[in-house]
């Protein structure tokens, strides 16, 4: 066979061949857009001529001023020095908003904006907001001193912009406008001289003693600081598909004539509709209907003042529609036949109203979230057959059958509800209320109860309320309890209801289909607070396979001795803190750990607080030989340890106590 040698010439590109510079400028400004900020994108074009020349003409534009930080976490003493070089570097990228797009408005037609953000209110590394806003005071983690150069008429020109440039994506967010910010300031500067005019002496405990005889005047607490009212008007988007609007109490308009044809996505939050107008809510219900916005998806409506009525026609593709905070709201009228989700929270005027009403048409809703609801006089909701989950229902623990007379009503109804929240609150219950509890219907179909238990303005027992409630749901494979009040510790009340009936403890309850038990904020030393209701729920429960203990240590006798063996755990997760004082954790931890023999995954996540104990009276540390015990866990395969600190407290004893008991295949710590 003959052999050939085919030689190929092949030349090697040159070493410092441009060869991104060759792409076209479709993909060039494809690949531009991928970087997260304007800034990088304009640093990205200097090298080369062809490449500013693209700076115009990018399709995303993404302006954030970024996550706040204190003086102190970059080692800075001056902290005055500091936060002016922070306000420095806000306006610097307020002023660069407004040249680019300037500049981009200049460019012409056919410059159209994909993505466009605008973010100046400062977040938290993984994105939250890190700061809360208020008419009367501000809730700042971070002062925003950029807010005085957030004028409306710079907000305007924005809006302005979005109405005519941008066809996808619209981000504003914006801290307290100038006007606002300067009325929050004099109110405040009028608070601070009326308190040290006013202050006698102040205790070692913080607490003021005032002047005797004098309360605050009109003009300090109540008077809203009068504002020159300008207003920015919502855009008129025709392209843009998705809009977020945090406006910083902005005053703005609704546009009497315009739609929303593309859009999916609509959030307007801190903003407060023009009263001039006097028919702006009507004017934003249509503009947020089938007629105006046909491809609606999602709607959330936050923290928005001057919504009285609220009318919404909504087109079937409507499927999120989210109403909190807002605190004008009397008339809610809301027609979605697609609607799967509706959260009503905050509104509070709308249950307390004489006048307000609520008619709901939602035949397909699944998830009714209902903080506010009004009474059931004055309620109409065709869809409470489908709904499947209610969150954060409000129930009453005594007084008036109409306390919850609309809760009760929405359970009756919405009999085919499988996930429950309820908040339940426990108030004073003198001779003459009533145990309204059990006005509330059995609830057959609830698999997964969660229950929030507080008692916020008094101290009372818990538990007992709590039980009568858990006895309506018998047919409950999840259960999570959250004692989220702090005062509902002691009753001192000596004829109140709140522990009703004392053998509450003892009664029966049928929980043979639960599986998983979250107690949250669990006090072993304290048995008014939760180990009576954890007792009673363990003791009717057939089958545990998961419970996690989120507990606290504290003062008092071991209650510990009250929880029942439980055989059939099998994962156990705990959470262990300690609020007041250090304490030692691990023997709470091992006396829990002998109640649950067959564990086979084991998670312990000890929280600040469990340290060294200083008080030698206090119990948590016995008894004495608790390192010595016998725990028979011979099934544990895994155990998951988080917070260890070998050097601070006896977590380590804890780690040789397990180990000595298991053959365990995995441990983390």
């Amino acid at each position: 066979m003959a052999s050939s040698n085919n030689t190929h010439d092949v030349t090697p590109p040159a070493v410092d061949a441009d060869i991104i510079s060759e792409l076209n400028d479709d993909v060039l400004l494809h690949i531009l857009g991928f970087l997260p900020s304007a800034r990088d994108v304009a640093r990205a074009t200097m090298p080369s001529k062809r490449w500013r020349r693209l700076w115009a003409l990018v399709p995303v534009l993404r302006f954030a001023i970024g996550p706040g930080s204190f003086a102190d976490e970059h080692g800075e003493v001056d902290r005055e020095k500091f936060a002016v070089s922070r306000r420095d570097a806000a306006r610097r990228l307020i002023t660069a908003v407004d040249a680019t797009l300037l500049a981009r408005r200049a460019a012409g037609e056919g410059n159209d904006v994909d993505v466009m953000e605008i973010a100046l209110v400062y977040s938290s590394v993984d994105k939250y907001y890190v700061c809360s806003y208020g008419m009367e005071r501000r809730y700042y983690l971070h002062d925003h001193r950029h807010e005085a150069d957030i004028t409306l008429s710079r907000v305007d020109s924005w809006l302005h912009f979005v109405e005519r440039h941008v066809k996808g994506s619209f981000t504003l967010e914006l801290p307290l406008v100038a006007p606002v910010a300067a009325a929050v300031a004099a109110a405040e500067a009028r608070r601070a001289a009326w308190l040290e005019a006013n202050t006698a002496s102040v205790t070692d405990e913080g607490e003021v003693i005032f002047v005797e005889h004098v309360a605050p005047p009109a003009d300090v607490e109540e008077q809203e600081e009068e504002i020159d009212v300008e207003v920015v008007e919502l855009p008129r988007s025709t392209r843009a598909e998705v809009m977020s609007l945090t406006l910083g109490y902005a005053t703005v308009s609704v546009p009497a004539t315009g739609a929303f044809r593309a859009l999916t996505d609509f959030t307007l939050h801190h903003a407060v509709l023009d009263a001039g107008s006097g028919d702006d809510d009507l004017r934003l219900g249509h503009l947020l209907s089938s007629s105006c916005c046909p491809r609606l998806r999602r709607l959330s409506l936050r923290h928005v003042a001057g919504v009285a009525t609220l009318r919404l026609d909504a087109a079937a593709t409507l499927e999120e529609l989210r109403l909190v905070h807002l605190p004008d709201l009397q008339w809610l009228d809301v027609d979605a036949p697609g609607l799967r989700l509706l959260r009503v929270g905050g509104c509070s005027r709308l249950p307390y109203s004489d006048s307000s009403a609520m008619a709901i048409s939602a035949p397909r809703l699944e998830e009714f979230s209902c903080e506010s609801l009004v009474d059931p006089e004055r309620l109409e909701f065709n869809g409470a057959v489908a709904v499947r989950r209610i969150k954060n229902l409000e129930i009453m623990s005594f007084g008036d059958a109409d306390d919850n007379a609309a809760a009760v009503w929405l359970l009756k109804n919405c009999y085919a509800v499988d996930h429950l929240k309820v908040k339940l609150e426990i108030l004073l219950a003198q001779q003459d209320d009533d145990d309204i509890i059990k006005d509330v219907p059995q609830l057959p179909s609830v698999t997964s109860l969660t229950i929030e238990a507080s008692s916020w303005f008094d101290g009372h027992a818990v538990g007992a309320s709590i039980a009568k409630f858990i006895a309506k749901c018998n047919n409950i494979k999840y259960l999570r309890i959250d004692f989220s009040g702090w005062y509902n510790l002691y009753c001192s009340e000596p004829g109140c209801l709140c522990h009703q009936p004392e053998d509450w403890k003892d009664q029966m309850i049928s929980l043979e289909n639960l599986t998983v038990v979250d107690i949250r904020r669990f006090a072993p030393l304290d048995d008014r607070r939760s180990l009576g209701i954890g007792t009673l729920v363990l003791g009717n429960s057939v089958f545990i396979s998961s419970m996690v203990a989120r507990s606290l240590s504290g003062h008092g006798k071991d209650t510990m001795l009250d929880v029942p063996h439980l055989p059939t755990v099998t994962t156990l997760k705990i959470k262990a803190r300690a609020w007041i004082g250090g304490h030692s954790i691990s023997p709470t931890l091992a006396r829990f750990l002998s109640k649950c023999e067959r564990i086979e995954q084991l998670s312990i996540h000890i929280q600040d607080g469990c340290l060294v104990c200083s008080d030698p009276l206090c119990l948590c540390g016995q008894p004495e030989d608790w390192e010595d015990q016998m725990i028979p866990l011979e099934h544990l395969k895994n155990i998951e340890i988080r917070g260890f600190a070998p050097f601070k407290d006896d977590r380590k004893r804890l780690v040789r106590l397990l180990l000595k008991q298991t053959r365990t295949r995995t441990l983390t710590v």
